[in-house]
């Protein structure tokens, strides 16, 4: 489905700034936030009005250290979470063996 590249741009700086996840923050984040998204960033500011290549020049942008942080936490806390349904599961169905091959494949170790 092709969406409007407008929306797109929005969506972009939405997830940039953080202001999609609103709801999911304290009061003092979500002034942080709030405040952050009134910045514009260099790639909004580039290539005027040729709003595909802003597009692609703002998903192209490095993210800052701390949302890589927590995509990190994020990922850790499903790999754990998938690792012990994956030992329940296997436990009643006595396919233990399999399980550490697939934590080896899952943690990329």
């Amino acid at each position: 489905m092709a969406r409007d590249i407008t929306k797109r741009l929005t969506d972009l700086h939405s997830r940039r700034s953080g202001s999609d996840r609103l709801n999911r923050l304290g009061l003092d984040e979500q002034a942080q936030v709030l405040a952050k998204s009134l910045e514009t960033e260099q790639w909004q500011s580039r290539a005027s009005g040729k709003p595909y290549t802003q597009y692609a020049l703002g998903s192209m942008r490095a993210v800052e250290p701390n949302y890589t942080r927590i995509s990190r936490e994020t990922a850790d806390r499903w790999r754990t979470s998938f690792y012990s349904r994956l030992q329940l599961k296997a436990s009643r169905s006595n396919s233990v063996s399999r399980v550490p091959y697939l934590w080896t494949f899952i943690s990329g170790g």
